[in-house]
């Protein structure tokens, strides 16, 4: 019987299938590859033995991660996921600028938070971060699969997407959907494009329309723009390549009625979004930080950009990064091998030209993508183009994502349809590429010991990255299909496999000793609000257990919340800015608020001050005893490495 039904579906749906029964028991197990371990390696030490930790490590680095999106996350499951939050600060529209679960139109296009309204907390944590990467692959997989008619070249092709360093050190954030929901779209176009029936257009219609409002509703500007495009060379070489389509006078009236319908739609929508959330993008346009970006362009580190086979050096994280690379996430990227087969694919279009022959316009404008991005993060374009095409709000390494994108779309599509000569010329030639590109791999990884001698002291595993390069490129371009896909994959994964751990439950942040206290104590005391002095990690921690708390993460400034202090507005260049925020007490310093970097600020001030009872602040937690007056000690966790104490204002 179960080969019955096996025999009934069809072949090329064995991968959705096989992924979401994946994802299904994962959930099911609250197995997830949250660092929110890390609260334990706080409280216990470092050398603390997780019992939690099924594979992997949690890592400070994650802190976007275990910080701030995980924190959100429970935080709106704890509150019956409200459309304003308010345990934020005064309160705070987090589901605006957030994938956070929200009674409210928005959520039905953010469909990984779906599973919240059905499933207990803790597992719809555990199933939104694996059906996040099931959707990457299945997009990517059916993008391929509908080129190709492959099922094994388009699984490892969208495997290859997600066993990227760049993928795996941003997961948490929305780099993973809008490479998901540019795939959709370039997946559902082709399919309205060449439907053979109205029905089957307006499917596709509907669905391509649907994922369209997914992509504009990540609101992350940077990554949108850079994947926008990439999807849009890559559409209109498409529609150049299959002209035929539109000699049929039919196909033209429906393109153009379903067209204007679509441009409608997405517009209506995000007017809607607008008006709902002005006032929120009214304050994040005039922040400090991130505040309105106009970007000049050019200026990016060519060792970094061509860095990626060395990302296998960050799962480390005790190793010293070299200065140019920044941390682990920043150092992040793909690994490019398209500079190396640029020349080949030019050679053969230019021939293509020559000759008079069919010209593969996909081709074409992925170059011309990457040729014009690349231009973009080395030298810059000129400034009214950079305007009027909104590149100037992308920073150079958030353009990664696009480049990053369309580099592995032109690997595979090299593999899949540009042919080649079949000469010893060509063979010369491939071998000429591939010892190029060992050199130049040779010479980053010497370049980066000469600046960190801890990031890579083996001069042995240089030669052998740089080998692994140059014979990839041989492979790449003489075709070996399966030898490339191989070793390519498996590299991959080696560079990336324990970036996140495997992790059983959000223990830490839901179940310790400290939050089984405050959540006692808010039971009994539920209008109060907290302050954290001291640290950092702890005001989201609150926020989780359902605690109203001025310490945390503000996604966006809450100018009437900090004029309570600052009412002269002296300090409003600190605290207008996304930041982590947290208390401190020095009556030796006389600034009330003090900035440690772009994301945090301090807000010195006594804990008796008047300020804070005007707020309703009644709890306050230290990491230290301390002496006052107006305070009286309510609770005291000892981990061994942190300990922690709750004073209540008398």
């Amino acid at each position: 019987m179960i080969m019955n039904i096996f025999d009934r579906i069809p072949k090329p749906v064995y991968f959705p299938i096989l992924l979401t029964i994946i994802v299904m028991i994962l959930s099911l197990f609250n197995l997830q590859g949250s660092s929110v371990g890390m609260y334990n390696k706080y409280f216990y030490g470092a050398s603390y033995k997780d019992s939690n930790v099924i594979m992997g490590q949690p890592r400070a680095i994650r802190s976007d991660e275990w910080i701030v999106q995980t924190t959100l996350l429970q935080s709106q499951a704890e509150l019956d996921f409200p459309l304003i939050n308010n345990i934020s600060g005064l309160k705070e529209n987090i589901s605006s600028i957030s994938d956070v679960p929200a009674k409210n139109w928005k959520v039905l296009f953010h469909p990984s938070s779906w599973i919240y309204f059905i499933f207990p907390a803790e597992n719809a944590f555990a199933f939104k971060w694996w059906i996040r990467a099931a959707l990457m692959l299945i997009s990517i997989y059916s993008v391929f699969y509908l080129l190709s008619k492959k099922i094994s070249f388009s699984v490892i092709g969208s495997l290859l997407f997600f066993f990227t360093p760049f993928v795996q050190w941003w997961y948490s954030t929305y780099a993973i959907e809008c490479i998901t929901y540019g795939s959709f779209i370039i997946y559902f176009f082709i399919k309205f494009y060449t439907a053979s029936s109205l029905l089957q257009r307006l499917k596709s219609y509907i669905f391509l329309t649907y994922f369209s409002i997914c992509f504009a509703f990540t609101m992350y500007p940077p990554f949108q723009i850079s994947v926008f495009y990439f999807c849009l060379f890559f559409l209109l070489g498409y529609v150049i390549q299959n002209g035929s389509f539109l000699r049929n006078k039919n196909n033209i009236i429906s393109y153009v009625l379903m067209g204007i319908s679509y441009i409608g739609i997405v517009g209506l929508s995000l007017y809607l979004y607008y008006m709902d959330n002005k006032d929120v993008i009214d304050i994040l346009r005039h922040t400090v930080y991130p505040g309105s970006r106009d970007v000049a362009g050019g200026g990016y580190d060519m060792f970094q950009f061509i860095s990626g086979f060395y990302n296998i050096q960050l799962l480390s994280d005790s190793k010293k990064l070299p200065p140019i690379l920044g941390n682990q996430c920043e150092a992040s990227t793909f690994f490019m091998l398209f500079p190396y087969l640029f020349p080949v694919t030019i050679f053969i279009t230019v021939k293509q030209f020559i000759q008079n022959k069919k010209v593969d316009f996909i081709l074409i404008f992925i170059m011309m993508y990457l040729f014009l991005c690349t231009l973009w993060l080395f030298t810059g374009l000129p400034h009214i183009l950079a305007r009027i095409t909104f590149l100037n709000q992308v920073t150079q390494n958030r353009l990664i994502i696009g480049v990053g994108m369309a580099n592995l779309f032109f690997l595979l599509y090299y593999l899949l349809f540009v042919k080649i000569p079949q000469n010893i010329d060509f063979k010369i030639a491939a071998f000429i590429s591939a010892l190029y590109a060992f050199f130049i791999n040779l010479y980053v990884g010497f370049y980066f010991q000469s600046q960190s001698s801890l990031f890579i002291k083996n001069n042995g595993k240089i030669i052998l990255i740089s080998l692994i390069v140059a014979v990839l490129v041989w492979l790449l371009i003489l075709k070996k299909r399966n030898l490339f896909l191989g070793l390519f994959l498996f590299f991959s994964i080696a560079s990336t496999l324990g970036i996140n751990p495997l992790y059983h439950s959000l223990g830490p942040l839901l179940h310790s000793t400290l939050s089984e206290k405050v959540q006692a104590i808010h039971k009994s005391d539920p209008s109060a609000r907290w302050a954290v002095y001291d640290n950092i990690i702890l005001g989201n921690f609150l926020r989780a257990n359902g605690v109203r708390s001025l310490s945390g993460v503000y996604l966006y400034p809450q100018l009437d919340l900090w004029k309570n202090f600052d009412v002269t507005e002296k300090y409003i260049n600190i605290y207008n800015r996304y930041a982590h925020v947290y208390f401190v007490y020095n009556n030796k310093e006389p600034s009330l608020f003090k900035k440690l970097g772009e994301d945090i600020f301090v807000v010195n001030i006594d804990p008796c001050n008047k300020d804070f009872a005007k707020l309703n602040v009644k709890y306050y937690v230290f990491l230290t005893k301390v002496e006052s007056a107006c305070l009286k000690q309510k609770a005291n966790i000892p981990y061994s490495s942190m300990p922690v104490f709750i004073y209540e204002r008398i």
